[in-house]
């Protein structure tokens, strides 16, 4: 600065006063601007790193679907009956058998038995089922064709290995993905 504008702005005249109000708002604008880019910049950071993270994972997520277990359902419906009676949920894989009654009994000193049903060959069983738990059979592979069937059966199960009481609900299995 010249020597007489560095003697006017010493005074304390309005003008000066008026310029050095002027000059600190310019710095702290200055420094909002600064912060404000730097905000900026690691937000721009923050959503590249996000996208190219998330646009690399995708296929392995497709890959993921792809590899999910086989899992089959049997809704089994009475027979001459008008509404479901009970839904087997079956993980192919684990074997694992979900059973979900609707308004199903076990008549009293009997049991219920779940059969797989072939198209070809005898029926096999699978094991007694309870009404309000899950069970895991070893017994069967399980196929599309197949139908499911429950018998009532004396306590133990069914003595002969075939069903032998009253199949009261069967249905086909499906695949339910």
């Amino acid at each position: 600065m010249t020597e007489r504008k560095a003697n006017s702005l010493d005074g304390d005249d309005e003008t000066t006063r008026l310029v050095r109000l002027a000059e600190s708002r310019a710095r702290r604008w200055r420094a909002v601007a600064l912060a404000t880019s730097g905000i900026a910049a690691c937000l721009l950071i923050i959503v590249a790193a996000a996208v190219a993270y998330f646009s690399g994972s995708q296929p392995e997520v497709i890959s993921r679907r792809s590899e999910q277990p086989l899992i089959y359902s049997a809704l089994f419906t009475p027979e001459g009956g008008e509404r479901p009676a009970m839904l087997l949920t079956i993980f192919a894989e684990t074997k694992y058998v979900s059973v979900q009654p609707f308004g199903v009994d076990i008549p009293e000193g009997h049991a219920l038995e779940l059969w797989r049903v072939p198209q070809e060959g005898p029926p096999q069983s699978l094991g007694l089922i309870g009404l309000a738990r899950p069970f895991t059979t070893t017994k069967a592979d399980f196929k599309l064709s197949d139908t499911l069937a429950v018998s009532v059966e004396p306590p133990g199960g069914s003595p002969t290995g075939a069903p032998t009481g009253q199949i009261f609900l069967n249905g086909p299995l499906v695949e339910a993905r």
